[in-house]
């Protein structure tokens, strides 16, 4: 399950990131150059196995 929650963060980042990119190039992409450091504080938080299994019996889950 960690795996499945990871790939579905990663997916969801990778949406988020190009649609950003579409919309707000200029804005985005040199954020997108910085490295980690520069950015601060970074929180990444994954999906409890519970909130996976409401996005599932939802039909909300990312097929892969």
């Amino acid at each position: 399950m960690p795996e499945t929650m990871l790939r579905e963060l990663l997916q969801n980042y990778v949406a988020i990131t190009n649609k950003l990119q579409a919309l707000l190039p200029e804005e985005v992409v040199p954020v997108m150059k910085k490295s980690l450091a520069d950015l601060g504080h970074i929180e990444a938080r994954a999906l409890l196995e519970d909130e996976v299994l409401k996005k599932v019996k939802r039909g909300l889950e990312v097929d892969h």
